[in-house]
């Protein structure tokens, strides 16, 4: 992974070293959900694709490239592509999860209550058990990610065949959770072998949207995923 600017100097990107895949992530100018021009000409000028992105509703919903319309115009957190067009989410602490083979790609935005409510699995079964690879991008992670009781008792009830010992951490009376840890032990269980994690959080590092820490006047992250070298 590399960090990025534009020929002008004005964006700031990080970009992923992946195999017939491109992944990156638009750190500056950071982008609000309603400045949806903005996201639109962000992706065409970096990518040179036509856009695919959904509103995020932080559901389970995962639709093909090629039955949505245009940008922002269905909801849903996944998308599944051919590499016809580019595919686009927006984060502020949620995970970027890429899903690739030789054929197919799925982009999904993952918090928790999408991974609890099985996203992750739905993004795995779309490529009908032939091999696939994982991208996990800049997210909220164990160091800053605080939780509850309650937390831990949704999580554990919807995945209880989990090991949780990577994910899950108590420091001063607190307990902090990993979504990315508990994203690649499902994962593993799932039979994906190939997981490139960048490790990057996005509350400790302030170049990164991050809604935990700035609240409502926080940014959003626009990830773009497409196929091709």
């Amino acid at each position: 992974m590399r960090l990025w600017r534009d020929t002008k100097g004005e964006i700031l990107f990080l970009r992923w070293s992946l195999p017939g895949v491109n992944m990156l992530h638009v750190l500056t100018p950071q982008v609000f959900n309603r400045d949806k021009e903005l996201v639109i000409d962000l992706s065409y000028g970096l990518t040179g694709k036509n856009l695919k992105i959904l509103t995020q509703v932080h559901g389970v919903l995962i639709k093909d490239e090629e039955k949505i319309g245009d940008p922002f115009e269905d909801e849903g957190d996944g998308l599944f592509s051919k590499g016809i067009y580019s595919l686009g989410i927006l984060t502020a602490d949620c995970l970027p999860l890429l899903l690739w083979n030789e054929d197919r790609i799925a982009l999904l935005h993952v918090g928790w209550k999408g991974f609890v409510a099985g996203i992750v699995n739905r993004g795995v079964s779309l490529f009908c058990n032939k091999k696939v690879l994982a991208a996990l991008g800049p997210c909220i992670r164990g160091c800053c990610y605080q939780v509850d009781d309650a937390f831990l008792q949704a999580v554990e009830e919807a995945h209880p065949d989990l090991e949780y010992d990577r994910a899950v951490s108590n420091r001063n009376r607190a307990i902090y959770f990993d979504i990315p840890e508990a994203v690649k032990g499902f994962l593993r269980k799932c039979g994906v072998e190939v997981i490139e994690d960048c490790g990057l959080c996005t509350f400790c590092s302030p170049e990164f949207p991050s809604y935990r820490r700035d609240g409502a006047k926080a940014g959003r992250m626009l990830t773009l995923a497409w196929i091709g070298e």
